[in-house]
């Protein structure tokens, strides 16, 4: 019963932002397996955070939403993330720690307005080579990886 409660919890605040036009969504400690495909409708939306769930993939739907400024998917089971990350022009803070990835897609490079990624204990082992794209970065975290390298443009980061 506690995980229809939930279900509907998250469905009425999903029809809450739509309809009062918000741009922000706070879904987390809803104890999703997947993101809500409703949730890819709202094009207006600046602020997801997602943490504190089990979500173990994230959709390539993702990329619709281009106006986010802020993801924050700390803190789940991700293992990978889809190239469509790339297609959030707009994003400028990226929480990703917690979780259980073990690569970054190369359009984690086209994500130029990104100021602050945090990748905290995961099972990264390299970053891609596109991570050198990324000069706004003034934020960064990687502790708790197994990285062997790292691209030699991080230390000219801000």
């Amino acid at each position: 019963m506690a995980e229809r409660s939930t279900n509907s919890e998250t469905y009425n605040l999903i029809k809450a932002v739509r309809k009062n036009g918000e741009t922000v969504l706070d879904l987390s400690e809803q104890n999703l397996t997947h993101i809500p495909e409703e949730i890819y409708g709202l094009t207006t939306l600046e602020y997801l955070k997602l943490s504190n769930n089990h979500l173990t993939e994230l959709g390539e739907n993702i990329g619709a939403l281009t106006t986010l400024k802020t993801l924050d998917l700390s803190f789940n089971q991700l293992t990978e993330l889809p190239e469509a990350i790339g297609k959030l022009s707009a994003l400028e803070r990226l929480r990703l720690n917690n979780n259980q990835l073990t690569a970054l897609p190369e359009s984690i490079g086209d994500l130029g307005a990104l100021s602050e990624i945090e990748l905290s204990i995961n099972k990264l082992t390299k970053l891609p080579a596109s991570f050198e794209n990324l000069t706004n970065i003034k934020n960064l975290s990687l502790i708790g990886n197994q990285l062997k390298t790292v691209p030699k443009a991080i230390f000219n980061l801000r």
